[in-house]
């Protein structure tokens, strides 16, 4: 035998609430909900029972809270995989590289620059120091294409799957 719907009103008599709590609770992802206006009794009994002993322990606000942060958790996970969101590791790896590079390239500023400015005055100097932090400032600005990074990050995910 298939699982009983119902609807919110139905739901509301059979738990003893308001359809107004129930929308509360179907926000708060306490109870799940089938479709619009579509409640599996069964599913939502039991999970109203979990919530009703949390929250008669006085724990209602920490429940809520894991529930919360257990749903934008998930929300996160699905936005990755969706190639919403970018995974941190991923992110990470690709600006660091960048960051790397325009790392080496300051610290190498001292070593380039020292013979160029023997003999120089300080206008020519200024010049010379000017053109190479510029090199190493435009370096830094290159665009970093975040779609093409989920893109290879999803590749690379259904590739170990």
């Amino acid at each position: 035998m298939g699982k009983k719907i119902v609807s919110a009103s139905t739901l509301a008599v059979e738990l003893g609430i308001s359809a107004r709590r129930i929308g509360q609770l179907v926000a708060l992802g306490v109870l799940p909900r089938e479709d619009r206006n579509q409640y599996p009794l069964a599913a939502c009994r039991e999970a109203y029972q979990k919530f009703k002993a949390a929250s008669d322990a006085g724990s209602e606000t920490a429940y809520l809270q894991y529930l919360k942060i257990s749903n934008d958790l998930l929300a996160a996970q699905n936005a990755v995989r969706s190639g919403a969101m970018i995974d941190r590791t991923d992110y990470i790896q690709t600006i660091s590289r960048p960051l790397q590079s325009f790392r080496a390239r300051l610290l190498t500023l001292p070593v380039k620059a020292a013979p160029l400015l023997v003999g120089n005055s300080d206008a020519g100097s200024l010049s010379i120091l000017k053109r190479l932090v510029n090199e190493a400032r435009r370096e830094l600005t290159t665009d970093i294409d975040f779609h093409s990074i989920a893109r290879e990050a999803n590749r690379k995910k259904n590739r170990r799957r």
